[in-house]
Formats: structure tokens, C-alpha cells, sequence
């Protein structure tokens, strides 16, 4: 998608939604879905209920291993990244937008052969909420999320789970820096080689999350889901939350709702 419209009259809107995407290839930009969006005519992405699976990209710039979306705004919602590499940067999903919100996605082992195992972004104003990034890895560093100086990202009630930064882990194993946000999770510990935390001091649990498999739970697409005694149930802040999770069921009333995609 290059351009969702020319029209100065047309909405400009990319939208998709319940879709699957599995097993593409590129040799330059998104193993699956190339979001071009002009940045003279203000746009908006949508991308809701979707699973990319098994894409991969290796050659040219050799980034966005499923997904790159460029300009206006992007609304990443309900989707899940499984298995998705690259051979640059964003083994799962790339964002270039001016503003972006992921929320109640699953990012799970995904690769990329330099950062951003999970998810990078190059600019803009990002948030991730309730997220759950698990075994995603980055042949360098920040295996979860990789977000270049020129964006202002946030993360709130994520769950970061045994991702991997292969060639120099204490430089991030998770993330490649620390950002703004509350109601993380992260394991394994943020001490000697495992890098930093996710989230200012204070703001971010260290335990084992105690995730079950990458399984469809009933909703739209797969997550992990927390077992019981998982530090992740009731750990994340609920007005920060969206008032479903990824399996489209109702946040529960209360001061506390779940770290990660799924509500226990």
C-alpha cells in the first residue's frame, strides 16, 4: 500500500482488519504488509484482529519482518506477531509514524538480525499498552522493543518475558533503553547481563511471568496467557488499561487489571 489515497477529498484511511497474513517474503520493506501513508495528506492506519505469521524479509533494507507503517497515525490493536524475522531491523512489526498506539498485541519469537526482535520504531510519539512481548530476539540487542532517540515511547502494563538481546546483553536484552510508563512486568532480572529495566526504577515488577503457551484462548488471535500465581495478574493500572483485552473480553471493575494482552 503505497499512498492510501491521492484524493485531496478522500479519507485517508488504511484499514485491516481479521485478516492472517502467514508465510510471505519480501526482499526489501514487510515480509507481509507495507504501510505507506502520504505525509502531505494526514492519515490513519488501522490494523485490528490480525495475525502475522511466519514472514520474513532479507534482502534491500531488509527491515519490518511482517509490518512497516509509515507517516500519519498508526492503531495496532488486538493483533499478535508469531515467528515473524528480519534481516535488519523489526523481526515483527516496524513503525515510522508520527504518532502510534499498539495495545493488547502479542509479540512472540520474533528475530531480527541486528534490534528490535519485537517491535521498532524510528520516530514519533509511541505507546505500548498491555502488551505481552515473549522470546522475541535481537542478533545484537533489545530482542522486545528498539526505539530510536527521535521517538518519545511509553509503556504501561507489559509484560516482557525471556526475550533476548544475542550479541551484547547488557545492552538490553528487553529494550535498548529505559522509557516512561508504569505497570510492567519483566523477566528475567534487569541486574549484570540482562540489560535494563523496561521502565524507570519503581515502575517495573522483576519476576517470572509465568506464562502459559502461545495458544488461541478463545478470542480473535493467540497470546500467551498468565497461569495462576503469575505475578502479572492485578499488576497493571487500570485507567491506563483498554476496557477489553485480546480475546475482546471486559476488563473486570477494579483499581487493578492485568500486565499483558490477556485478563487472567
Amino acid at each position: 500500500v503505497d499512498n492510501v489515497s491521492n484524493n485531496p477529498s478522500a479519507l485517508h484511511q488504511l484499514l485491516i482488519s481479521g485478516c492472517t497474513f502467514t508465510s510471505n517474503t519480501a526482499n526489501d520493506h514487510a515480509g507481509a504488509v507495507f504501510g505507506y501513508t502520504n505525509p502531505a495528506a494526514p492519515s490513519t492506519s488501522f490494523v485490528d484482529r490480525c495475525t502475522f505469521a511466519s514472514n520474513s524479509v532479507s534482502g534491500g533494507h531488509g527491515h519490518s519482518g511482517a509490518f512497516y507503517s509509515e507517516n500519519g497515525t498508526l492503531h495496532l490493536t488486538n493483533s499478535t506477531f508469531n515467528g515473524n524475522s528480519a534481516a535488519s531491523f523489526g523481526g515483527g512489526a516496524f513503525s515510522s509514524n508520527n504518532e502510534a498506539n499498539v495495545t493488547n498485541c502479542t509479540f512472540h519469537a520474533n528475530t531480527c538480525v541486528t534490534v528490535g526482535g519485537g517491535f521498532y520504531t524510528s520516530k514519533g510519539v509511541v505507546t505500548l499498552t498491555n502488551c505481552t512481548l515473549s522470546s522475541n530476539q535481537g542478533g545484537q540487542f533489545a530482542g522486545g522493543v528498539f526505539s530510536l532517540g527521535t521517538s518519545s515511547t511509553t509503556i504501561n502494563n507489559c509484560v516482557f518475558h525471556a526475550n533476548t538481546g544475542v550479541a551484547n546483553a547488557a545492552a538490553g536484552n528487553h529494550i535498548n533503553t529505559s522509557f516512561s510508563g508504569q505497570g510492567n512486568l519483566q523477566s528475567p532480572d534487569t541486574a549484570g547481563s540482562a540489560g535494563k529495566p523496561v521502565t524507570a526504577t519503581g515502575t517495573t515488577k522483576v519476576a517470572d511471568s509465568m506464562l502459559g503457551t502461545l495458544q488461541n484462548n478463545g478470542g480473535p488471535t493467540q497470546t500467551r496467557v498468565p497461569n495462576l500465581g503469575s505475578p502479572a495478574i492485578d499488576l497493571g493500572t487500570s485507567e491506563l488499561a483498554p476496557p477489553t483485552d485480546l480475546d475482546e473480553k471486559p476488563r473486570p471493575v477494579g483499581p487493578a487489571w492485568d500486565a499483558g494482552a490477556y485478563e487472567y
